[in-house]
């Protein structure tokens, strides 16, 4: 049987000029390390707005779209219990 590892094995060739690199990709991960807690900060803030001009400011009371605002809201720590 054939020990190839098809992680390692492209499909197609590379196009011209570039040389692939499976043992050490290039990554995003700094990126998203910087900018995800930017823009969760930036959700929970809105949320909180939301809700503080639904409830002091109209005249409508909190509803079921606003439970779910916070649960959507706050749904990105539960990954981290």
């Amino acid at each position: 049987m054939d020990e190839t590892d098809p992680a390692t094995v492209p499909i197609l060739p590379p196009p011209p000029g570039l040389t692939p690199n499976f043992t050490d990709p290039e990554t995003n991960s700094i990126a998203l390390s910087r900018l995800i807690p930017v823009y969760m900060t930036l959700v929970v803030v809105f949320a909180i707005l939301r809700l503080y001009t639904r409830a002091r400011l109209t005249t409508l009371s909190l509803g079921v779209d606003d439970a779910l605002a916070v649960l959507s809201a706050s749904g990105w720590d539960l990954d981290m219990i």
